[in-house]
């Protein structure tokens, strides 16, 4: 049994390279083959792209772009390593080669096919593009203000140029609007210990509409400057003008005395801090006077005070009332460039492959699932050249095997004159003695 195995497995190597030498001269697609087993005989090269989800028995969609793409997957499965279709696409190419990012490749199930082959691609047909609309509504205005807030006559989105075909106006209302609003006060020659104002009155106007609205605004936030002495006066009425004597706030002088040598008296009498306040001089103003039957006589008091500049901001949110507008509806249209004038629609056989991982066993029943489609492929399309290809295939078979049966079983160099019958061969005995049979 051992050296009978030892022959079949020779002869059928002789059979398999005829084989091999005949078929690879037949006119093939040279892809179909090594398709089957792409991680065994090397990948083909292939556009990248997303693929195309095919769950059902076809597949039928439209890219970004408008495009459409159908395959027949009838019978087709997700275990399958590759599947021949038809399939339709759609391009702005005249001169398509049908590897783009519609055929590239097509999901079935979770297992995405790869295009790798296409053959029979023709155009069928090709028509002028339908052009893309889209709707937009400008912002609300004021009515009688719509002139101001014409609508561009055309934008560019999405890498897409649109053109203005129609305008309407129509009535929008301007809804509540809570802004902010926020006003800024310098105070000069703030004196110690005399605050701002903790809020003030401010009009608030709207720049979209224009509307006024009257509000008070709190106090939210002060800095100071730096401080600086400026000149300052303040008024004095002296009563019982005439007399010997003066009473200065409890304290007695005498009527000729000049004021100015009392000073901080006077500044005490006026509350102010002799730190922050400094008196010059006081001049009499003006001659003595009667009232209520007693003289009276005025003087004004110079000086100086020690005051900075305080910077104010006020702010609050207000809220502007609702009131009528309008916008306009606008309706755009795509501006088709140079290079998308027109669609082609082609129709080809197309060859997709799996890209799903195999075992070492599933390659190897894919070489042979792929050798075993060939040959059949090659019959059906070419029955005459195929049919004397396979006598030819025969003969040299038989005549392989014919020259076998010349050699010796036990030595390759001697011919065998008795069609290998050892029992009438002389030499059989020395022979099998000096070695075991080979072949």
């Amino acid at each position: 049994m051992t050296m009978m195995r030892k022959r079949n497995i020779s002869r059928t190597g002789y059979v398999a390279l005829g084989a091999a030498v005949l078929l690879s001269s037949m006119i093939r697609p040279c892809p179909v083959f090594a398709d089957q087993a792409p991680d065994l005989l090397g990948t083909l090269a292939v556009q990248e792209g997303e693929g195309v989800a095919a769950e059902t028995a076809g597949t039928d969609c439209t890219d970004s772009t408008g495009l459409g793409f159908t395959a027949d997957l009838d019978g087709v499965s997700g275990d399958d390593r590759k599947f021949k279709t038809t399939i339709t696409f759609e391009s702005y190419d005249d001169a398509d080669t049908g590897f783009n990012d519609l055929t590239e490749s097509i999901l079935v199930g979770d297992t995405e096919f790869v295009l790798s082959s296409i053959d029979g691609l023709r155009m069928t047909d090709s028509r002028t593009p339908e052009r893309q609309t889209m709707e937009l509504t400008t912002e609300t205005f004021l009515k009688g203000t719509e002139n101001e807030y014409l609508p561009d006559k055309s934008i560019k989105k999405d890498g897409v140029s649109w053109s203005l075909t129609k305008k309407q106006l129509v009535d929008s209302e301007i809804e509540d609007r809570v802004k902010e609003a926020v006003t800024t006060k310098r105070y000069v020659g703030v004196e110690t210990g005399v605050p701002v104002p903790d809020s003030v009155e401010y009009t608030y106007t709207d720049e979209d509409t224009g509307e006024s609205i009257n509000d008070m605004l709190p106090l939210t936030d002060q800095s100071e400057g730096a401080w600086y002495w400026m000149p300052f006066e303040f008024p004095i009425t002296i009563s019982g003008y005439g007399a010997e004597s003066l009473d200065l706030n409890g304290k007695e002088i005498r009527a000729d005395e000049p004021l100015a040598n009392h000073a901080d008296e006077l500044l005490d009498m006026l509350g102010l801090d002799g730190e922050y306040y400094r008196v010059d001089s006081i001049d009499w103003d003006g001659e003595p006077y009667e009232r209520n039957g007693e003289t009276y006589r005025n003087a004004v008091g110079t000086g100086e005070k020690y005051v900075r500049d305080i910077d104010a901001v006020y702010s609050a949110e207000v809220t502007l009332p609702h009131q009528d507008g309008a916008a306009w509806e606008c309706l755009y249209t795509e501006e088709l460039d140079a290079s998308h004038r027109a669609v082609y629609t082609y129709e080809a056989e197309a060859v997709y492959v799996s890209t799903a991982e195999q075992t070492p066993f599933g390659k190897i029943m894919g070489v042979i699932s792929a050798f075993y489609h060939s040959v059949i492929e090659a019959v059906m399309e070419h029955p005459v050249l195929a049919a004397t290809q396979l006598v030819l295939l025969a003969a040299l078979v038989t005549f392989l095997v014919s020259q076998r049966k010349k050699k010796c079983l036990y030595d390759d160099s001697r011919k065998c004159a008795y069609g290998r019958d050892c029992t009438n061969c002389p030499y059989y005995t020395v022979l099998s003695q000096d070695g075991t049979e080979k072949h």
